[in-house]
């Protein structure tokens, strides 16, 4: 592995440490095509508000969460 000359069981092994699993980075790679940097993100409207509704309506606005009500 180019990335991990100390792992021989490379490419892309769930056993080397340096290496990231193969769906994660193919994931990345996906979204870094629609999210080039974080400001897109945050320039995303449809994205904020999905987002917004996993915050208000999935963890209920807990704070622990992430969120800003007043469970938690």
């Amino acid at each position: 592995c180019p990335h991990c000359p100390h792992c021989p069981q490379c490419p892309q092994s769930p056993q080397c440490p340096h290496c990231p699993p193969a769906v994660p980075r193919f994931v990345t790679g996906v979204l870094s095509l629609y999210y080039p940097c974080d400001a897109a993100v945050q320039e995303d409207p449809e994205l904020q508000a999905w987002v917004g509704e996993i915050f208000t309506r999935g963890f209920l606005g807990r704070r622990s969460s992430g969120g800003h009500g007043g469970h938690g």
